[in-house]
């Protein structure tokens, strides 16, 4: 084997292109900016449409196959309202994975999962010229009986691949990332599908359908950065040259317009990590790195190149691309230097120690000279009112509530190798970072005005509860900016998602805004909506909100950057409202409409169902 056939030929791959709008945006410039070399169509997700209209046109050079969904959303069928063993009479899918392997061998299930299949393949390629592989949803289809179907209907329809997922166990980063909850469910998942290879493997060769060779991204899943690529294509390389890694970049859209399943749909796609794989598939020198060691590839190069053989060990493959990789954004933009950045910002353990370490750490547009930490003499007044009116929350609220408190900080002091990068409140993030810290209980008073003026920010960024008056407005060259839980101007003051879901809104909202002498006014620079659905308790939209608060800040400062004077984006036929601490009345319309400040279930640990792609 000559040197040249020893490189990995390395496919970066994208699942879900059509399951959102954010899917969309981030497979996109993953496709534009990045790596990303092959994609999916889902044909039963949300923004199917737009894929084949609007993005698939603008990256002719990305691969694409086929993410086969029995386990999630609702099937193309027309069932006319009878269930069946794959369906309900609404058309969803109703089995998850495990039931689908303990009725592996269900005759009647097996011809209609190759029905839906089917189905899902001819939708396909009715809109497309042709696909180069297939796989599936949670890996669903590496079930041996379903991989035949596979196979079988690949041979059929000329689909040249099958996704094997054979990933090499491998561990990277510190001991702390795998004694998380998400580590420990991963590596059942990599035993299970790994389980099945060696038979499915046969069964591919059997029908004449290729494979690859090994595969990187599901140790990992949803925690893929650059190290744990580089490190798993290392580990996957001796088992052959041909390595898929699968990454979901996806930024939340944050638009009205964007349709959510159910609420697991909502929080797998608002969530960090798919912001977090976003940055790892557009990183300029895991680019280089890549391009430097191996060849990039997708599924379509190998099969015109290899003349569709059964043996990919036998593929000459071409580059793939590499002008493309890591194409660097707008030139001018990049050459500005980022907004000196003083953030005045409450100090509590829930939501700002994170959103503050993600602007650090991630907001290109940003640099984080200074924080004023917010302490108020008595506590926050929230905090006050909160005891004071024990009563209107309830006793195992509030018993919730200081427990989930205890934990954060109680986290917040664990050794490092237990905690990772998790940090329970803002001053130990500024610690961490180097990010110099004042303790303020007034940002008007002479001492404060002269210690800011002195420092010259571009912008003041504020999450908090203080008042800024004229003088201090006036302070940094591109003005003050304020992030809030509402969609503004509805909803000012105090509480913002109590008041949505008091008055029943469907959707609350983030908004950042430029500061101006009144209380919550000033133009709204942007503003992110998320859809509320029943169960949803105030802790846990908050927590949501506060992902979506790091995409509307990011959004706000590049537009100050690029344009300090750039105009708001309107009030969207918002009318303004101002609210201040709930009555008693108000506590029982929240009630009334289903409203929870905090539950264990939910709230307690942090810790959801990963949009399904947990078994």
């Amino acid at each position: 084997m000559s040197a040249d056939e020893r490189i990995a030929r390395v496919i970066v791959h994208a699942d879900d292109l059509g399951l959102s709008l954010g899917f969309n945006a981030g497979i996109l410039r993953a496709a534009t900016q990045g790596i990303m070399t092959s994609t999916c169509l889902r044909v039963n997700g949300c923004a199917y449409r737009e894929a084949i209209d609007d993005v698939l046109p603008r990256i002719p050079h990305i691969g694409v196959g086929l993410h086969l969904n029995i386990v999630e959303g609702f099937t193309r069928r027309q069932l006319h309202g009878r269930e069946t063993v794959l369906c309900d009479a609404d058309g969803r899918f109703k089995l998850t994975f495990v039931q689908l392997y303990l009725a592996r061998k269900n005759p009647a299930l097996l011809k209609e999962i190759e029905d839906d299949y089917r189905n899902q393949i001819e939708i396909a390629l009715a809109d497309m010229e042709s696909l180069d592989h297939l796989n599936s949803h949670q890996h669903s289809h590496v079930i041996p009986q379903i991989f035949e179907i596979c196979c079988r209907l690949a041979k059929e329809y000329g689909i040249p691949f099958v996704r094997l997922p054979a990933e090499r166990f491998y561990l990277t980063g510190g001991l702390a990332e795998h004694l998380r909850s998400w580590f420990a469910l991963n590596v059942i998942k990599h035993m299970v599908v790994n389980g099945f290879a060696r038979t499915n493997r046969r069964t591919a060769r059997r029908y004449d359908v290729a494979t690859n060779d090994t595969f990187v991204g599901v140790l990992y899943t949803g925690h893929m950065n650059p190290k744990t690529v580089i490190e798993g294509i290392k580990a996957a390389q001796p088992c052959g040259p041909v390595v898929e890694v699968l990454i979901h970049p996806a930024t939340a859209t944050g638009l009205k317009s964007e349709e959510f399943i159910d609420s697991e749909f909502r929080d797998y796609i608002i969530r960090a990590e798919c912001r977090t794989e976003l940055s790892t598939s557009t990183d300029s020198q895991l680019g280089v790195t890549l391009a430097e060691r191996y060849k990039l590839t997708n599924y379509r190069a190998l099969a015109h190149s290899s003349g569709n053989t059964e043996n990919n060990n036998q593929t000459k493959q071409t580059d793939f691309g590499t002008a493309q990789v890591g194409s660097p954004p707008d030139a001018l933009a990049n050459s500005r230097k980022p907004l000196r950045t003083f953030v005045i910002i409450d100090e509590t353990p829930f939501y700002h120690p994170e959103y503050l370490r993600r602007l650090i750490e991630e907001c290109e547009d940003a640099e984080i000279i200074g924080a004023a930490i917010v302490v108020l003499p008595r506590g926050r007044s929230l905090q006050e009112y909160l005891l004071k009116n024990w009563r209107l929350l309830g006793l195992s609220e509030l018993f919730q509530l200081a427990l989930k408190k205890t934990g954060l900080q109680l986290l917040g002091v664990a050794p490092r190798f237990v905690r990772g990068r998790f940090e329970s409140s803002v001053r130990r993030v500024c610690a961490s970072h180097g990010v110099p810290t004042v303790e303020v209980s007034s940002v008007n008073d002479d001492k404060f005005l002269s210690y800011i003026r002195d420092i010259a920010p571009d912008i003041i960024l504020s999450s908090n509860s203080l008042v800024f008056r004229k003088e201090l407005l006036g302070v940094p060259r591109f003005g003050c900016i304020n992030r809030h839980s509402s969609p503004l101007p509805a909803y000012g003051g105090i509480l913002p998602v109590f008041r949505s879901i008091q008055h029943g809104e469907r959707f609350v909202a983030v908004a950042v805004h430029r500061m101006v002498e009144g209380i919550d006014e000033g133009e709204v620079l942007s503003r992110k909506w998320l859809p509320v659905f029943p169960g949803d308790t105030l802790e846990f939209l908050y927590r949501k909100c506060f992902i979506l608060s790091f995409d509307a800040t990011v959004e706000a400062i590049c537009m100050i950057r690029n344009n300090p004077n750039c105009s708001g984006i309107g009030n969207e036929g918002i009318r303004a409202s101002y609210f201040s601490f709930p009555t008693e009345k108000d506590w029982a319309e929240f009630r009334h409409n289903g409203g929870r400040f905090i539950s264990a279930e939910k709230d307690l640990l942090g810790f959801r169902h990963n949009g399904g792609h947990f078994f």
